[in-house]
């Protein structure tokens, strides 16, 4: 006679396990739902990227540009402009110019001489009510003892980093695009508490190919990541387009949870390709979407701008 007493045991565990994979398929089709655009690359995904945390109350200045350049920063600095706001992008401290070369100072090295004298990073660099460029190019330069042969990179406390210029290898380290919004944005939220954020997002994939060709952005935004994570491995040209999409993935992740955690910020998300884009923008700040169009495409900037424009 046969022994059937296994049979309700392993009917329980069939049902057991599929349980535990229907649940946890849920669970990632509810995951694709709410962020589409973080499980896609495709344009198509990003199409309905906007977004307005607590929007139910009044905005709050200044308004920071918190993305990533080339992410259509020109735009935005256009379309608040073009509305009547005092807007900046690249260059500052009363520059109308909106980008290199500067007339005067640029943000980034503004913000960087404010940090090494230890006052607030805003300070006397404008007073705009929309700073649609933090970031920049951090200075090359030489001080009077600076051993001869050698050149150094401006740091936060005022210093300098110093590389061999005659050593090809050695002296690429001296050009790096300080991000600000990425890595300070802890003080820049102490500093400017009920500030919006404005997060303009773009195609990880077209962002990436962008910087790609962008000068020599490529190389600098590496440096950067390097100087703060010494374990970062540089990823090569064969493998640089990957990992500027993963970085461009998760600053716009670590924006997004960094106003979860700080509630005192509204963000203003947008996807640039949207036909809507400008709509979307103008509802959010009540202004008029006729001056929202896109600028500074690849091509047309870039016929106009020396290397050595963008690296001094």
């Amino acid at each position: 006679m046969k022994d059937n007493s296994q049979r309700p045991i392993n009917s329980f565990y069939l049902q057991f396990i599929l349980i535990i994979i229907l649940g946890s398929a849920i669970l990632f089709l509810r995951a694709v739902t709410v962020l589409p655009h973080l499980q896609s690359d495709s344009e198509q995904a990003l199409r309905d990227a906007f977004s307005v945390t607590k929007a139910n109350r009044e905005l709050g200045k200044p308004y920071l540009v918190v993305g990533y350049p080339k992410s259509g920063t020109t735009s935005v600095y256009q379309f608040f402009q073009c509305s009547g706001l005092k807007t900046q992008h690249f260059c500052c401290c009363g520059d109308s110019s909106d980008h290199p070369p500067c007339e005067g100072s640029t943000m980034a090295v503004c913000i960087l001489k404010n940090m090494a004298n230890n006052r607030t990073m805003l300070e006397d660099c404008g007073d705009y009510d929309v700073y649609c460029q933090l970031d920049g190019e951090r200075p090359v330069k030489a001080f009077q003892d600076t051993p001869r042969g050698f050149r150094g990179v401006l740091l936060e406390d005022g210093s300098l980093e110093l590389h061999r210029t005659a050593d090809k290898l050695d002296r690429t380290w001296l050009y790096r695009h300080f991000l600000p919004q990425h890595f300070h944005l802890q003080r820049l939220h102490e500093e400017n508490p009920e500030a919006t954020f404005i997060l303009p997002l773009r195609d990880p994939e077209a962002w990436a190919n962008s910087v790609f060709h962008w000068f020599e952005m490529r190389g600098r935004v590496v440096n950067e990541y390097i100087a703060f994570n010494h374990s970062i491995q540089r990823p090569g040209k064969q493998k640089a387009m990957e990992w500027l999409k993963r970085i461009y993935q998760e600053h716009t992740n670590y924006i997004r949870e960094f106003v979860r955690e700080h509630p005192s910020h509204v963000l203003v998300e947008f996807n640039i390709a949207d036909p809507d884009a400008g709509k979307r923008l103008a509802d959010a700040f009540h202004l008029d979407e006729s001056c929202w169009g896109h600028h500074n495409k690849i091509g047309d900037r870039a016929k106009n701008i020396s290397l050595k424009e963008i690296l001094t």
